[in-house]
């Protein structure tokens, strides 16, 4: 639930992306308000299906809009950690490695952008149930197969390995050039930032030898 920093009163909240109409966002953060009315807290969730062409404009004019803060979904991550860096700030320094927001807090007319995705994933690879064993998923130095190459990609890849410490990323993407460009900021942050040597390769096909060979299959690819 994003605030902004004060209590008792009324928020306005949204979610931002093209096209809507799946994302359970609006009916959780209805159900959270719901509960929180009795701490005198009340607020809206509405959805901002903003095509791309429209986008620049409908940033330009939130203000109007008397927004507290919107999370933000496909295919807008990449775009609006960039538009957020350059007119706001990113709220903690390794978000930089991320290269993609999901979630933007308003105060005062100051934009505050931050990665919920990245310790999301990790919190539900701490209680995930692997081998009759709850606990986390044994992946330093192992496999993981990724799909997807977008802002959903960059955080779980981010948390993979400056957290998890795997040992090699596959990537399958759609589009081999987003796949190539999400493994070239990979190839820099295991080196710059994590200080260590990991493989990360596309694919344009996965072989069974990749999925078999690989402790986890994550998927961050849009459902279609």
């Amino acid at each position: 639930m994003m605030t902004s920093g004060k209590s008792k009163k009324s928020l306005h909240l949204g979610i931002l992306g093209y096209p809507l109409g799946y994302s359970l966002s609006p009916l959780m953060h209805t159900a959270a308000f719901e509960a929180l009315k009795a701490k005198g807290i009340s607020g809206s969730y509405n959805e901002f299906p903003v095509p791309p062409e429209a986008l620049d404009s409908w940033l330009d004019g939130v203000s109007s809009l008397g927004l507290d803060g919107f999370n933000v979904t496909i295919p807008y991550k990449e775009k609006l950690f960039s538009w957020v860096k350059a007119n706001g700030k990113i709220k903690y320094p390794h978000e930089e490695w991320i290269g993609a927001i999901n979630t933007v807090r308003i105060e005062n007319g100051q934009w505050e952008g931050s990665n919920t995705d990245a310790p999301g994933f990790l919190d539900v690879l701490s209680q995930i149930d692997i081998r009759h064993r709850v606990g986390k998923v044994p992946l330093r130095k192992r496999r993981v197969v990724l799909l997807g190459a977008g802002g959903a990609a960059r955080a779980v890849a981010f948390a993979l390995i400056w957290h998890a410490r795997i040992g090699e990323l596959v990537i399958w993407n759609r589009n081999r050039l987003r796949s190539e460009g999400l493994a070239e900021n990979l190839v820099r942050l295991c080196g710059e930032g994590a200080g260590r040597e990991c493989e990360i390769r596309v694919q344009d096909d996965l072989s069974e030898a990749d999925l078999d060979e690989a402790t986890l299959l994550v998927n961050t690819a849009p459902v279609s």
